[in-house]
């Protein structure tokens, strides 16, 4: 049962993508307008909802294909180790999000709103002592992901965002606020 849910996740995802590259494609041939791709480095935090853990601290790349003055679509990859409550525990999320941005201004500077969606990957690790034996517990699952929130142009190069992340699994959802200050090229 739980294979088959990851297939249609795995489905799903796929079929995600498709289109994310079907619709860039025809957004880049169809928009009269310039335009520009823009690429960037950033270092996230997250505070979890969660309890377990105290907060994450990690680094991502990105790319936001702008669309006019005042929208984009963004693509994210990024790694985040989680530091937990546990002696001998860890945790990381790996996202590979793509989403929408609406800037209310103009995509140069200013405000916007985003919307992302995507999959993310959360990988944990317990090493506990049991009757003076040593015990290892760990694994990962790829989870759909979904993000909303908002975000700052500090000129050309400085991008500050916040917004409320959602990993949906099988056995509930992973809830964090997650901070990102990236540099733009």
């Amino acid at each position: 049962m739980l294979n088959l849910i990851k297939t249609k996740k795995l489905k799903i995802m796929k079929n995600f993508i498709k289109f994310a590259a079907v619709a860039l494609i025809v957004a880049a041939f169809t928009t009269n307008v310039n335009a520009q791709i823009r690429a960037s480095l950033g270092l996230e935090v997250a505070l979890p909802f969660e309890d377990g853990y105290n907060f994450g601290i990690g680094a991502s790349a990105g790319g936001e294909f702008l669309l006019g003055d005042n929208m984009g679509i963004t693509a994210k990859i990024g790694y985040t180790a989680l530091m937990v409550d546990a002696d001998g525990g860890s945790a990381s999320l790996i996202p590979m999000i793509a989403g929408f941005r609406y800037y209310l201004a103009d995509n140069e500077s200013g405000i916007y709103l985003t919307g992302q969606f995507g999959m993310t990957t959360f990988k944990y690790k317990q090493e506990y002592e049991f009757f003076g034996m040593k015990q290892t517990v760990e694994g990962s699952s790829t989870d759909l992901s979904y993000a909303f929130g908002a975000g700052m142009l500090l000129g050309d190069n400085i991008d500050l965002g916040l917004g409320y992340n959602i990993i949906s699994g099988d056995g509930g959802s992973f809830n964090y606020l997650g901070l990102r200050a990236a540099y733009n090229f």
